[in-house]
């Protein structure tokens, strides 16, 4: 069952998330048609999505060793936010953020305060 056509998150938490998944797609091979497939696969560019998100509070966590976001992609994703939005990046946190525990605790008072819980 697809959600109703009106239907709008609240809030939104993106979690070591770079700015497209093209970005993450050539770790074991590259197509023989590069632009063909960057073309065909545009819709999965997250700056696009992100950047509709006007009327909707967003949280960007990042993690400062990460070895598959480099900072500047996080920028570039978080660049892209047009409405009320927050990035943090956690010091000595890898792409796995489960450490430090602050992670987990911005988030849920993040989503705390933004759905009135």
């Amino acid at each position: 069952m697809s959600p109703p056509t009106n239907f709008r998150a609240k809030t939104c938490v993106f979690v070591a998330c770079t700015a497209s998944l093209l970005d993450w797609a050539f770790f074991i091979q590259k197509p023989a048609a590069m632009d063909a497939y960057l073309q065909q696969n545009a819709p999965l560019d997250l700056k696009a999505h992100v950047a509709q998100l006007v009327d909707t509070p967003v949280l960007f966590q990042f993690a400062e060793h990460d070895k598959y976001v480099p900072l500047a992609k996080a920028e570039e994703l978080f660049g892209a936010a047009k409405g009320a939005k927050q990035m943090v990046v956690y010091g000595g946190a890898g792409h796995e953020m489960t450490a430090p525990k602050s992670i987990r605790e911005d988030r849920d008072a993040w989503l705390i305060r933004e759905l009135a819980l």
